[in-house]
């Protein structure tokens, strides 16, 4: 196998105006290979407009907007025709379609990265437009793909049972605890909007309904008022109305904020000054947020489910998934115990000494070198 690969990136994602979790993953990932492995090209295949961010602009990174009339712009037609046809024609080693699915007939070997299998498993989670295609091609994706990655092997673990794959396909890369949020991206120009004083707890993420944060607020009610709840990282603001109704109930709206999408260095602010991040998930496939936490040692509050012991460990304080009482109980230990804080802060910050992008980024180079070397036809798609 060459030493140098010519490597096809399906990068919609990084498009994004407001990433999420796998638009940081994918980053964190791309920034770290290409420093380990500056001899190969990365084609970063967009639909609309080229990228901005500066790592993106540059060598040995390469941007190909791929967009005709409006039946080539539509995702599906995008992806399953217009993508392969381009793969092939730049000659592409390897196809890495990191959302879930990808191309289902390649002249090329694709590795396809699955966070989790929520798409499946929590389909009312999504709307409609956006887990339909995840649904569908989920499966067959990781079925034809050379090799499929995941973040965890709590999530190795269900992709194999649930989708049949076989084991040695499946290769955990985990995300890396590299603390690159502060001076990253644009201000976002919210400042005023963030708390500025007193004693908060910090929920980040997209509002799911597995993701119970209304029994956070329910606990909230149990504890001192000094002490508020910060929501961010959700870009839909219909989706906080019905936890402000439940703040409401619960005579807590004044102390519930929820703020939604910010900048990169406000999210840095805000992990810094929170008194403990709280995930409150009954599911997930890793739990960036968690780590972002314990990266800067701010103490986490978790409910204690299989992928939050593999990540976290004993670094977290985990309560029994929907105990309330418990929770708010966890919740006044850490505001209220100076030295179970900072015990809990390093402990976060030696278990997020375990993850390494440069670690994950090794891997990932040896699974894309491993599916390249796969190839038997160079044939064009039909």
């Amino acid at each position: 196998m060459r030493m140098h690969l010519r490597i096809g990136i399906d990068a919609r994602v990084l498009a994004e105006t407001a990433p999420l979790g796998v638009a940081r993953y994918l980053t964190g990932l791309l920034r770290a290979a290409a420093q380990r492995a500056p001899q190969h090209e990365y084609l970063l295949y967009l639909r609309r407009a080229l990228l901005s961010q500066g790592i993106f602009t540059a060598e040995p990174f390469r941007q190909r907007i791929l967009s005709g009339n409006a039946l080539l712009n539509n995702p599906w037609i995008w992806q399953q025709c217009c993508l392969p046809w381009s793969v092939w024609r730049d000659g592409v080693d390897v196809l890495f379609s990191p959302y879930y699915c990808g191309p289902l007939f390649l002249p090329v070997p694709q590795v396809v990265c699955l966070h989790d299998i929520s798409f499946t498993l929590f389909p009312r989670d999504f709307p409609s437009w956006l887990r339909f295609k995840p649904k569908v091609l989920a499966r067959p994706s990781s079925r034809v793909a050379a090799r499929v990655v995941t973040v965890s092997e709590f999530s190795r673990q269900e992709i194999i049972r649930t989708y049949g794959v076989a084991p040695d396909k499946v290769v955990v890369v985990p995300p890396g605890s590299t603390d690159d949020l502060q001076g990253c991206g644009a201000a976002g120009g919210r400042m005023a909007l963030l708390p500025q004083d007193g004693p908060f707890f910090l929920f980040v993420g997209s509002l799911l309904p597995r993701r119970r944060v209304d029994l956070v607020i329910r606990a909230l009610a149990l504890l001192p008022p000094e002490y508020r709840f910060v929501l961010v990282g959700e870009p839909d603001a219909a989706k906080y109305a019905p936890l402000k109704k439940i703040a409401q109930q619960c005579g807590v709206a004044d102390r519930v904020q929820c703020v939604g999408y910010v900048s990169e260095p406000e999210l840095d602010d805000l992990y810094r000054r929170a008194v403990a991040v709280v995930s409150p998930s009954t599911y997930e496939g890793f739990g960036l947020p968690v780590l972002e936490a314990m990266t800067r040692g701010v103490p986490v509050v978790a409910w204690d489910i299989p992928v939050m012991r593999e990540v976290a460990g004993e670094a977290a304080m985990l309560v029994r998934s929907g105990d309330v009482a418990g929770l708010a109980q966890a919740l006044f230990r850490i505001g209220t115990n100076r030295a179970e804080r900072e015990a809990l802060s390093e402990a976060g910050k030696q278990r997020a000494g375990q993850f390494s992008w440069h670690r994950s980024a090794a891997s990932f180079l040896a699974v894309l070198q491993e599916a390249a070397a796969t190839r038997t036809t160079d044939n064009p798609p039909s």
